[in-house]
């Protein structure tokens, strides 16, 4: 009885010194007394084992709850997650004018890695990393100047450089509102069905407030409203040609959200206003996002979109119809002709719901035709006739080659408004997600 009351003693030491330890070494102590009593008789094997479970799966609810007192709310809550792309892609552009054709193929490599906490009760910091293209070749100064793609042409074995991709906080005022400043990530900004305005790869710095209001079993309520700077304000006396605005965009949508059953159905109109007109954007090298210098005029974009599915159409195949409108009626416009106003994308989908694993697809056709005066330089998916005023078809073939890893087949085939100058991009990607 000595002994045992010795190792019961000893026992509850071993206890309390562990409390003030993180959880996973609080469970690997516990782990280590269990199996001890077990082996000198105090307890059996059974309730030993029995304890070690119990304590294990105690510190992972407590962890995943974000309420271990002993680990901070930060770690506990941490998430991270990220890709990894390789592209072969090849161009072929012809200028009719001219009478001349080119050719050109790059292998290019984009990386993305982000991470997201709970910094507190009810407030999110988020920021994450990408691969980009330096503007120029003066390594010692190089930036990135080009916020629509992450991708790094392969070239002398160069390095890649690396850039913070968003970085933004995000506090949850209510249940049904939420408040993202900062170097917000795509898609909180705005729901996007297609890519006609905005590619998946912008993330915009500004304010954005999000709703979410659940009317019924069935209907659903979302928002979002946010203001989004593009540059700098100057003020006061000095040269004329440096006093500028500040060049802004503001973005009011409401939409409804509808599931019944195997359908669903995501429907919103947004109002985009750009406040360009006389303000200075600092564009990139190449000059496709926005023009360099002073901008001519403001933009005010209606664009309604959708989004339709019907699951297990055939089989466990699913169909979808999505698509973007969006007309321009700002009157610094009023000698373009309605049609170069005008731009528009009609997307129908076949296959898995999800394309997560070998055997797994997804086929997707889409037709896209964008005016002249439709919207700023540079905005919408910039591999759609190299983000120009253009019209034609876009194919893709997404397959699961792995379970986290697919394989994607990306084919353009557009002209200009005019029919002329045909280009052709083809992508063959290989995506890898963690």
């Amino acid at each position: 009885m000595k002994f045992k009351a010795a190792v019961l003693q000893k026992s509850v030491v071993v206890l309390a010194a562990v409390l003030f330890l993180g959880s996973a070494a609080f469970a690997g102590e516990v782990d280590k007394l269990a199996t001890m009593l077990a082996e000198k008789g105090i307890i059996s094997y059974g309730e030993a084992q029995r304890i070690i479970t119990e304590t294990k799966e105690d510190m992972k609810q407590l962890t995943a709850t974000g309420k271990n007192e002993t680990v901070p709310l930060w770690v506990q809550t941490l998430k991270m997650s990220g890709d990894i792309r390789i592209r072969v892609q090849t161009n072929s552009n012809k200028n009719d004018a001219a009478d001349t054709h080119a050719e050109r193929v790059r292998v290019r490599e984009r990386v993305r890695f982000g991470f997201e906490t709970m910094a507190s009760e009810g407030l999110k910091a988020a920021f994450g990393i990408a691969t980009g293209a330096g503007a120029g070749r003066d390594l010692a100064n190089i930036g990135d100047k080009n916020p629509t793609s992450g991708n790094h042409t392969f070239e002398a074995f160069n390095k890649i450089p690396i850039f913070l991709d968003f970085a933004y906080l995000q506090y949850e005022a209510a249940d049904w509102m939420r408040i993202s400043i900062g170097k917000v990530k795509s898609g909180i900004h705005a729901w996007m069905p297609s890519q006609l305005i905005w590619k998946n790869d912008v993330n915009p710095d500004g304010l954005a407030f999000n709703f979410t209001r659940k009317l019924n079993s069935d209907f659903s309520f979302f928002g979002n409203v946010g203001l989004y700077v593009l540059g700098e304000s100057r003020k006061g006396s000095g040269a004329g040609s440096n006093l500028t605005n500040m060049p802004a965009i503001v973005i009011a949508q409401p939409g409804i959200d509808y599931k019944y059953d195997k359908f669903s159905a995501k429907v919103g109109i947004a109002l985009h206003q750009f406040y360009l007109k006389d303000r200075l954007v600092r564009s990139n090298e190449a000059g496709v996002w926005f023009q360099s210098g002073r901008q001519t005029a403001d933009y005010t974009l209606i664009n309604p979109g959708w989004d339709l599915k019907y699951r297990e159409v055939v089989s466990k195949y699913a169909v979808s119809l999505s698509g973007d409108y969006s007309v321009n009626v700002n009157e610094d416009f009023t000698n373009a002709e309605g049609k170069d106003k005008q731009s528009y994308i009609v997307c129908l989908g076949f296959g898995d719901d999800r394309v997560s694993g070998f055997g797994t697809w997804q086929v997707k056709g889409a037709y896209r035709n964008v005016g002249i005066a439709a919207m700023p330089l540079g905005f919408g998916n910039t591999d759609a006739y190299s983000a120009n005023p253009g019209k034609g078809f876009e194919y893709s073939l997404t397959a699961g080659l792995l379970k986290s890893l697919n394989g994607v087949i990306t084919f353009y085939d557009m002209t200009n408004p005019d029919g002329k100058n045909a280009e052709q991009l083809a992508q063959f990607d290989l995506v890898y997600r963690f």
